[in-house]
């Protein structure tokens, strides 16, 4: 997915300005996330799967990181709202099929 994203991100116009990885069952996001901090990213993608973004936003609001966040249907399961609280969730947006 990430990919396809900045094919079609780039292909439009838009600039990737950092990439960073992690891996499944991880716990642990802000070394990576004061990487993406330190590019001042106007958005970030996030295709993964609920477990993990909820701990990621979480920890990228912690750290001031206000840029809009992205997502696919990974994203599509209430328990996102109970790992990562309401309020970091606000300017978080993801599409499904």
């Amino acid at each position: 997915m990430a990919d396809v994203f900045e094919a079609s991100f780039t292909q439009a116009g838009g600039q990737i300005v950092a990439k960073e990885g992690f891996l499944q069952k991880d716990t642990d996001f802000k070394a990576t996330l004061s990487k993406l901090k330190a590019s001042n990213p106007d958005v970030i993608f996030i295709p993964a799967y609920y477990e993990e973004v909820g701990k990621i936003v979480k920890q990228a609001r912690g750290l001031g990181i206000t840029a809009p966040l992205l997502g696919t249907d990974g994203w599509d399961d209430s328990k996102l709202v109970d790992i990562a609280g309401a309020a970091p969730l606000n300017n978080g947006f993801f599409s499904n099929h």
